[in-house]
């Protein structure tokens, strides 16, 4: 199952967001082109404590392994959800098609929404991921202790 690194802040209406700052005739693409990687941060992401360049050190640290506060990952489990295994099971709203618009200037994604599922126990990804999409949402919350 595809993996992505995301942000661990959640960002409301990310794509409302590109379309409000759309100029005419602009696309989404188009405006994430215009407002470059320090603009969708600010703009977009509301990422006002942060630069990018410190935020791009801690994302390539933890795709090398070491350990973040900022980052995620999540396994893509459609072009809107995901899910991410730590010691909780949580559910995330994300929007892969905009992603796929700023990922070469913005390489980490930005989750919408997030739904606390349970607790991973002692069961590793691959169990709790083929649970997730072969239980019953009841079964599920039962298994893992979300109710």
């Amino acid at each position: 199952m595809k993996q992505i690194i995301i942000r661990n802040a959640l960002v409301q209406c990310v794509s409302s967001s590109l379309t409000y700052e759309m100029r005419d005739e602009e696309t989404q693409g188009d405006t994430v082109r215009r407002l470059g990687k320090e603009g969708l941060l600010a703009k977009i992401f509301k990422e006002d404590k942060r630069t990018y360049d410190n935020l791009l050190e801690e994302f390539q640290a933890f795709q090398n392994g070491t350990p973040s506060d900022s980052f995620l990952h999540m396994y893509l489990l459609s072009s809107r959800v995901g899910v991410v295994l730590d010691a909780h099971i949580n559910l995330y709203r994300f929007d892969f098609e905009v992603y796929n618009l700023y990922k070469d200037l913005v390489p980490w994604g930005y989750a919408e929404g997030c739904k606390y599922l349970g607790d991973t126990w002692w069961e590793d990804d691959e169990e709790i991921l083929f649970n997730l999409q072969h239980m019953s949402v009841v079964e599920f919350l039962e298994q893992y202790k979300g109710l």
